[in-house]
């Protein structure tokens, strides 16, 4: 794969996700789970934002009703 060719070629790697560096490894300080993992880590840091807004939405409309109902 293209993850082990970097890690038999390169003295450092640094990772970039959703356009943001993640993170920088030095030889020896890798394995191929951690770079997957930052490389991964912005998209998922996105999405849970994603998920919390929604959330936040979906707790403010739920407050909005109720004090609807109340007046």
């Amino acid at each position: 794969s293209e993850v082990e060719e970097l890690l038999a070629h390169c003295d450092r790697i640094a990772v970039l996700s959703a356009g943001r560096l993640a993170a920088v490894f030095e030889r020896g300080d890798w394995s191929q789970e951690r770079i997957m993992s930052a490389a991964f880590s912005g998209h998922v840091a996105s999405e849970s934002l994603r998920m919390i807004t929604r959330w936040g939405l979906a707790e403010r409309r739920q407050q909005l009703r109720r004090s609807r109902v109340r007046s």
